[in-house]
């Protein structure tokens, strides 16, 4: 192992609480934002001030084959109908796009979405990368970015509050939820992986478990984010583990290539 790396024990993710009046996952976080699962197309859902955010849980997967098809039960499950619903061919890249009506499409290159409209809904597809959730509760303005390590090591959070900026969002009315996606439990990485990161974050989300690297990507972006001057208590984390969590999430690295797509959104109402 390279000298310098910090060690520091990993915690164990612990399991999905169960809530008896729900039959899907319950999570619970920090007022305003509380999440739970819905009653058609399995979600776990953020309603506050009338921003609904969600991640979808298994048995249905939105891989492009599939999505035609199970996207409507996902709609009907979060009881909207968005005027726009708009996403983008992702790349793993740090672009991030505006959608400003409903000729946005599809097949552009992009990781980041952002909207000042209402009824528009922004998708982002993962299977370990993690979904981050932006919203302004002043404006009503929202983002999403799809941050897989290519994603975050480009600052894709920071391009997606920049562009915000632009449109009169300030940091400290902005909001952030961190999703689902692969924990540093899970994520082993190799030395070479972490020069990625090391430069600009030193060993920031770098840690041993059993003598090996493993590698937190909410750790780096909530870096991005206080360097952005987003106070901690605007940030949100839902701490689970795609790779650990086998009922409710699909996972790359644990499943491979053929494993399906969780879909997570964003819309202002």
């Amino acid at each position: 192992m390279k000298k310098g790396i910090k060690v520091e024990k990993v915690k164990k993710v612990k399991e999905v609480r169960k809530n008896k009046k729900c039959w899907s996952p319950v999570i619970e976080v920090s007022s305003p934002p509380t999440l739970y699962g819905g009653k058609k197309a399995k979600i776990w859902k953020l309603n506050t001030k009338n921003i609904i955010a969600f991640t979808s849980i298994k048995p249905l997967s939105y891989k492009q084959a599939e999505f035609d098809k199970n996207i409507p039960l996902l709609l009907k499950s979060l009881e909207i109908k968005p005027e726009v619903t708009a996403f983008a061919k992702q790349v793993h890249g740090g672009k991030v796009l505006e959608v400003k009506s409903k000729s946005f499409a599809s097949n552009r290159e992009a990781d980041g979405l952002v909207t000042v409209k209402k009824d528009v809904m922004l998708l982002i597809f993962t299977a370990d990368c993690l979904p981050v959730f932006i919203y302004d509760q002043k404006t009503g303005a929202t983002g999403i970015t799809h941050c897989g390590w290519r994603s975050t090591e480009k600052n894709i959070i920071g391009k997606a509050v920049e562009k915000l900026k632009k449109y009169g969002s300030k940091t400290n009315d902005l909001r952030f939820v961190l999703g689902p996606r692969i924990k540093e439990c899970c994520y082993e990485v190799g030395p070479e992986f972490t020069a990625n990161f090391q430069k600009k974050y030193k060993n920031t989300g770098v840690y041993t478990r059993k003598g090996k690297l493993h590698f937190s990507l909410s750790d780096i972006v909530k870096l991005q984010l206080k360097k952005l001057g987003i106070p901690a208590k605007n940030v949100v984390d839902t701490a689970r583990c795609t790779c650990c969590e086998k009922k409710s999430y699909f996972s790359y690295r644990r499943d491979g290539a053929g494993t399906g797509r969780m879909v997570s959104g964003i819309i202002a109402r």
